[in-house]
């Protein structure tokens, strides 16, 4: 997740219900977005990534960029 005030509660409410889904949680803490996306390449070789990040938008707006598989996921 990033630096933004909410980002650690988000946090903490998405590995609760992922969690209780019996998903297995790496915490690889607070990165730059760009890391995020390297954890499904190089070195970790996730299957998934969330990033908790606002990205270029206001300080007060967050968000999550989710990728699955090396693809993004919108909607």
């Amino acid at each position: 997740y990033d630096a933004r005030y909410s980002a650690n509660e988000l946090f903490n409410y998405l590995v609760s219900g992922l969690n209780k889904a019996g998903i297995k949680i790496y915490d690889i803490g607070l990165v730059p977005t760009p890391l995020g996306y390297f954890s499904l390449y190089e070195g970790l070789k996730f299957d998934a990534n969330v990033m908790i990040t606002g990205s270029h938008n206001p300080k007060d707006y967050n968000g999550f960029k989710i990728t699955i598989n090396k693809e993004s996921f919108f909607g």
